[in-house]
Formats: structure tokens, C-alpha cells, sequence
């Protein structure tokens, strides 16, 4: 019976609006020592300007040294060969069937030869696929600086947009915590239900949870530039570039025509894919030149004699024609090869051409979404901030209880949160229109 009279005064209460204590909101726990700290100031320029150390830019550096190693080794098929040959050999006589050792005989020979290729169509052409390799190698390299430099802008941007995410989740919670503290000061005095309270805490908890998410991205987005940087995860870097409207602004061409009409022009790798074509159809045509005859200079000057002290000097020279006769059919197959591999190069090319296209007109199609959307996000903010402060105001005064201020909160929060996006988007989509021009390098 006790606990039964104990249970409805309590609930009498509830009812009333009688309850003083207001619920304890939790607390997000403080910033890490590593968070706290002032991170190494880094400028957009300045990472771009580090991806050019890069392991993938490295890589390619060492394919050019490759090539150009090559294309010197295609090159010595046409330089003369020369080589010192030198024989000695004693030979004792048979007389009959008995072996004559007191007349032994002595061969002595010592020559420098030489032997320069004259006409070899086949070679010519190897050293002119050779030089294509080379060339569509260097393409590759700035290929892949503008990969890196691309790449690592990009992860610039996530870290700077993870940061402005954090300083809207910060202006969230500080907010949350103020009108949590007005609300409890008003449930205490009588002159809020404890609902009020209990709604304020809610949405400062959910607060707390929001930024301590905003820490975690910014923390993925601080480890993923570290690793496109190839730099120690452990020390922070701290982005200085804003987004705002310069950022990655190279005044590039909007018209989408001209746009694609430059990055025809300019991209490596239409330059790295024309270069591979132009190899493909050398070595088509060496592999046609192996059917015709090549012609080279033979020549030899030296000393030959039975002794040392007993030599006379010989020299000789002359041209030799070889002509083959392929029957096995191995240079047909090196032929219908290369042809294929020709045709496997140009198809690369094409399809080269037309994903660029199609790069620029979505980078093109994004900025222009990007800026509309930053406009209306601007002014959303706008309103959003304003309803924060009637709503505020009306439930100071006591004119309702604070579920519009709440509703308030959580528009001004995604506002915030469409207004960060919205410039990210942007500078996201002027890094991949640079990209599409061939540009990146470049990005400031």
C-alpha cells in the first residue's frame, strides 16, 4: 500500500510539471594532445609540388630511363661492330704414319676486325619503334605527375572540408550546450516541463555524437593525404588554402567545346597512346623489312705469321648480301602480330579520346551544379541562422517550449553541413576539369 500511495504522488508529480531535476547531458571527450596541436601549415600549391616525389612519378622516371636504354640498344644494330681476334696454335706434322716432332709449326694470328651495317631496312625501322617507346614513355611520365597532383589535390580538399566539418560540428555543440544550460535554468525556476530539458540534452548528446564523427573523418581524411604524400601519418598537417572561390581556379575555359578541343591538344595521354601507335606501326613495317636483303661492310687489318718475331701484316675487306628465304613461317607471324598489335594501339587512342571527352563535359557539368548549389546553400544558412534566433527569442520569453528551437538546431546544422559540401563540391570539380585539361600540376 506504501509503495503504491509513494507511486502515485510521483507520477502526480510528473504530470504537474512539478520534477526540478533536469537530465545530465553527456560530454564528448576533449581533443587528443595530437588534435590540440598546431598542425605543419600546407598550401595547396605546396602538395601539389610534393606529389611530383611520388613512388608512381618515380616509377615512370625510371620507364623513361628504361626506354631511352632501349632505344640506345635499337640504335647499335647500326653502328659498326669492331673486335680484337687473336690465335695462336702449334702444330706438329705426321710424316707418313710417324709423328714428325722435330718439324713442329707454329700458326700465329692477330687481327682487328670491323663490320658496319650498310642497308638494313629492318634495323632502321626497330630504332624508329624504339624511339616511339621512349616518347610515349615520357608521356606516361607527365601522365603520371598529373595523376599524382590530381590525387593528392583531391585529398587536400577531403581534409580541408573535414576540418570546416569539424568547426560546424564545434558551432553545433557549443550552441547545444547554451540552450541546454537555458533550458535546465527554466525546468529548475518552474517555468519549462522537464521535457524541455530532456529534449536540450538530447540534442546537445546528439551534438557531441555528430563532432565526435567530424574528428573521425577528419582524422581518415589527415591519414589518406599523408599517404598519397608518402609522409609520416603521426605528424599533422594543417591546410591553409580555403575553399572559397580562387581556390583551384585556373581560369579554365567553361565553354565544354573548347574545353575538350584543349585537352585533345594538351592531355599526355593522347600524346602517350599517338606515340605507342606510331611504334606499333614501325614495328609492323620491320617486321615487313625482315623479306628484304640487308648488306653489310666486312673488313680486317693485322699481323699473322708461324712466330712471334716471324709476322707479315694481311688485311682484307669486302661487302656481304644477305638475302633471306623465310620458309618456316616465322616472319609472316612477327608481321601479322605487329599488324594486330597496330590495330590494338589505335583502338587505345580512340577510346583515349573519347573518355576525355567525356571528362570534360562531367567536370563541366559538375562546377556549374556546384555553383548553384553553393548559392542556395549560402542562403540557407542564411535562414537557417535566422530561425535559430527567432526561435531562441520566442523561447526566452516564454512564449513555447524550445521543440521549434530544436528543429531549428538541426536545420542550421545540415545547412552548415550543405554550405561545406557544396564548396568542396566546387573545388572538387575544378580539380577534375583541370585533370581533364591536363593541367593538375598546376592546381594553386
Amino acid at each position: 500500500m506504501i509503495r503504491l500511495i509513494c507511486l502515485s504522488v510521483i507520477v502526480a508529480s510528473a504530470i504537474a510539471g512539478e520534477a526540478p531535476v533536469a537530465p545530465v547531458s553527456p560530454t564528448a571527450p576533449p581533443p587528443t594532445p595530437a588534435e590540440s596541436a598546431p598542425g605543419t601549415p600546407l598550401t595547396l600549391a605546396e602538395a601539389v609540388a610534393q606529389a611530383a616525389r611520388t613512388a608512381g612519378v618515380r616509377t615512370a622516371e625510371a620507364g623513361v630511363v628504361e626506354r631511352r636504354a632501349l632505344q640506345n640498344a635499337a640504335r647499335a644494330d647500326l653502328i659498326a661492330d669492331t673486335a680484337g681476334v687473336g690465335r695462336y696454335q702449334r702444330r706438329d706434322d705426321y710424316v707418313g704414319d710417324t709423328f714428325a716432332r722435330e718439324n713442329p709449326r707454329n700458326d700465329l694470328d692477330a687481327r682487328l676486325t670491323l663490320s658496319q651495317p650498310l642497308v638494313d631496312l629492318a634495323a632502321w625501322r626497330r630504332l624508329a619503334a624504339a624511339r616511339g617507346d621512349r616518347r610515349a614513355a615520357e608521356a606516361e611520365r607527365a601522365v603520371a605527375r598529373e595523376t599524382a597532383a590530381s590525387d593528392v589535390a583531391s585529398a587536400y580538399v577531403r581534409l580541408a572540408r573535414a576540418e570546416l566539418v569539424v568547426a560546424a560540428r564545434d558551432a553545433d555543440r557549443t550552441l547545444a550546450s547554451e540552450l541546454t544550460r537555458l533550458a535546465t535554468a527554466q525546468t529548475e525556476a518552474g517555468i519549462a516541463e522537464r521535457i524541455v530539458a530532456t529534449r536540450a540534452a538530447t540534442r546537445q548528446a546528439t551534438a557531441e555524437g555528430a563532432w565526435i564523427e567530424a574528428r573521425q573523418e577528419r582524422a581518415q581524411a589527415h591519414i589518406a593525404l599523408a599517404r598519397v604524400l608518402e609522409r609520416d601519418r603521426q605528424g599533422r598537417m594543417q591546410p591553409t588554402t580555403p575553399l572559397d572561390e580562387r581556390f583551384a581556379d585556373l581560369s579554365l575555359p567553361s565553354d565544354v567545346d573548347a574545353a575538350t578541343a584543349q585537352a585533345l591538344a594538351g592531355r599526355p595521354e593522347i600524346s602517350s597512346a599517338a606515340f605507342q601507335v606510331d611504334a606499333a606501326e614501325a614495328r609492323r613495317r620491320a617486321a615487313t623489312a625482315l623479306y628484304t636483303p640487308t648488306v653489310d661492310l666486312d673488313a680486317d687489318f693485322g699481323r699473322a705469321g708461324s712466330d712471334f718475331d716471324d709476322t707479315e701484316t694481311v688485311w682484307s675487306i669486302g661487302a656481304v648480301l644477305v638475302v633471306p628465304l623465310p620458309v618456316d613461317g616465322s616472319v609472316a607471324a612477327e608481321r601479322d602480330a605487329a599488324a594486330a598489335r597496330l590495330t590494338q594501339a589505335r583502338i587505345v587512342l580512340e577510346d583515349a579520346r573519347r573518355a576525355i571527352a567525356a571528362e570534360v563535359a562531367d567536370a563541366a557539368a559538375g562546377l556549374t551544379a556546384g555553383e548553384a548549389r553553393l548559392a542556395i546553400a549560402v542562403s540557407r544558412l542564411d535562414l537557417a541562422e535566422q530561425e535559430v534566433t527567432l526561435a531562441r527569442a520566442r523561447f526566452e520569453a516564454g512564449a513555447t517550449d524550445n521543440l521549434a528551437l530544436v528543429e531549428a538546431q538541426l536545420s542550421l546544422g545540415a545547412a552548415r553541413t550543405t554550405e561545406v559540401d557544396a564548396r568542396a563540391t566546387i573545388a572538387d570539380s575544378r580539380i577534375r576539369l583541370a585533370r581533364a585539361l591536363g593541367q593538375a600540376i598546376n592546381l594553386r
